[in-house]
């Protein structure tokens, strides 16, 4: 057996400064109003690169790496007052290429492909009157439901619903 090596304590000080964790806080999002309030209603990243958020009745769609907005959308619904909707449920939707989600909005669900980019694609949709909050069952096989309770956007909670309606939402195209 050889005796063990002695370290010098600069030796020891070097590997321990060369194993800290650096972080590196950039602000992605600012996104305020003076005495107003948003509602951020769901996310979901495509092809490890955009970062896709709701917030309100907008979609906005993020570079990650370089933390900039690339595009805005608004969605209106046709012969609704949209001037404030705030209730957009957006999900990731599972497939080969990472470029899809689906929004959910007073039960409309419409399913939207990435594509040169960052422009949107509608591939989808369907309208189910009773989905108020579209929720993911499993990520993997596509796999949404509503459990009949209305978020209450005020208090960050869920107020009960008819709970004798649950839904169960499948798209396919």
């Amino acid at each position: 057996m050889k005796p063990a090596k002695k370290v010098s304590e600069e030796e020891i000080k070097n590997v321990i400064e060369s194993l800290k964790y650096t972080h590196i806080n950039q602000e992605l999002l600012n996104y305020s109003i003076d005495e107003s309030h948003h509602y951020f209603k769901g996310n979901a990243i495509l092809k490890n690169k955009y970062l896709i958020v709701a917030i309100d009745n907008n979609i906005l769609i993020f570079d990650i790496s370089s933390c900039k907005q690339l595009k805005r959308y608004e969605i209106l619904l046709y012969g609704e007052d949209n001037l404030y909707k705030c209730n957009i449920n957006l999900k990731k939707w599972n497939n080969s290429k990472d470029n899809q989600f689906l929004i959910n909005l007073a039960g409309n669900i419409v399913l939207f492909e990435l594509i040169n980019e960052y422009e949107l694609k509608i591939i989808n949709q369907i309208y189910f009157k009773d989905i108020k909050n579209l929720k993911q069952f499993d990520e993997k096989y596509n796999k949404f439901y509503d459990d009949g309770k209305i978020e209450d956007l005020y208090s960050g909670g869920f107020c009960s619903g008819d709970k004798n309606k649950t839904f169960s939402v499948s798209i396919f195209y």
